[in-house]
C-alpha cells in the first residue's frame, strides 16, 4: 500500500540503507535461500546505489524486481536497470483515470511518463504490473481499459492496511481505504471477476482465503511470514514481516 504523501515524512526523517550495508545484506539473505528480492520504499529510484544494488543480488541469482511510482522512470534509469538484471517493474496506480491517479499522487504527467515507460520495458523483454491499493478511488469496472492504456498486461491487488506494527510507512487510517466487511468482501469478489478480462497476479485461493479471514472462517493456508517471507528495513534490520511488532 503505497502512501506517502508528500507530508507523511518529512525530507529531514529520510533514511537510506548505505551502499556496503545493502550489498552484505543481500549475500546474508542469498546464503539463507533468499532468491526474491522486492525493492521498495519510499522511492527506490532515489536511492543513488539502486543499480549496484539490484546487480549484486541480480549476480548472485537472485530474481529482483522494483515497485516504483512511475515519477522517475526515465529511459537511461529503465536503461541501467534492465542492464543490472532487474527482472520486474511494479508500478503503484490508484486510480482507473488519469485525473484521478495523478491528483491523488501529487504527480502530474506521471501516467504519460507510465505509458512511455512501459513501451520500453516491453522491448526489453522485461515485466511490468500495476499494483493497485483496494480502496474507494477504484473504479473495478473501468479499470482493466485504463490499465491497458497505460500499457500494462497485468495487475496485483494491496490489502488495504489502517494499521502496521513494524516501521513500515505502507498504512493510512485514512477513509478511502476503511473498508466495512461487506464491502470488503465486495471488493474481493470484483478482482475475482476482473481475472475474465485482464490477468490479476493475486491467485484465486490467496482471495479466497482473504474473504474467509474477514468472515471468520477456518483458515486454510499458514501465514508464511519469518518462513518464506521478510521484512528488511532501511536500517537492515530484519523483521518476521512487514507487520511485525519487533524486529527478529
Amino acid at each position: 500500500f503505497c502512501n506517502f504523501a508528500v507530508n507523511k515524512l518529512p525530507q529531514t526523517n529520510w533514511r537510506y540503507a548505505t551502499r556496503k550495508g545493502a550489498l552484505d545484506a543481500v549475500d546474508i539473505l542469498f546464503r539463507n535461500g533468499i532468491r526474491y528480492l522486492v525493492i521498495t520504499g519510499g522511492e527506490p529510484l532515489l536511492h543513488r546505489d539502486l543499480n549496484a544494488v539490484v546487480g549484486h543480488a541480480s549476480n548472485l541469482g537472485m530474481v529482483v524486481l522494483l515497485v516504483t511510482n512511475g515519477g522517475l522512470l526515465k529511459p537511461h534509469r529503465i536503461q541501467e536497470l534492465a542492464a543490472s538484471g532487474l527482472s520486474s517493474f511494479i508500478i503503484s496506480i490508484d486510480a482507473a483515470t488519469v485525473q484521478a491517479h495523478e491528483e491523488n499522487r501529487g504527480l502530474p504527467g506521471v501516467c504519460n511518463k507510465v505509458r512511455e515507460a512501459n513501451k520500453q520495458i516491453l522491448e526489453l523483454d522485461l515485466h511490468s504490473t500495476a499494483s493497485v491499493t483496494m480502496s474507494r478511488l477504484v473504479d473495478y469496472d473501468a479499470l482493466p481499459d485504463f490499465l491497458e492504456s497505460l500499457g500494462f498486461r497485468a495487475v496485483t491487488f494491496s490489502y488495504p492496511l489502517g494499521s502496521l506494527q513494524s516501521n513500515f510507512l505502507g498504512f493510512s487510517s485514512s477513509d478511502l481505504v476503511n473498508y466495512t466487511k461487506e464491502e470488503l468482501l465486495d471488493a474481493f469478489t470484483r478482482i475475482k471477476n476482473l481475472k475474465k478480462r485482464m490477468m490479476v497476479v493475486n491467485p484465486t485461493a490467496s482471495i479466497e482465503e482473504m474473504q474467509r479471514f474477514l468472515q471468520d472462517e477456518e483458515q486454510r493456508f499458514p501465514c508464511l511470514g519469518g518462513f518464506q517471507y521478510f521484512y528488511l528495513d532501511w536500517d537492515l534490520n530484519l523483521w518476521r514481516c512487514h507487520n511485525w511488532d519487533t524486529p527478529m
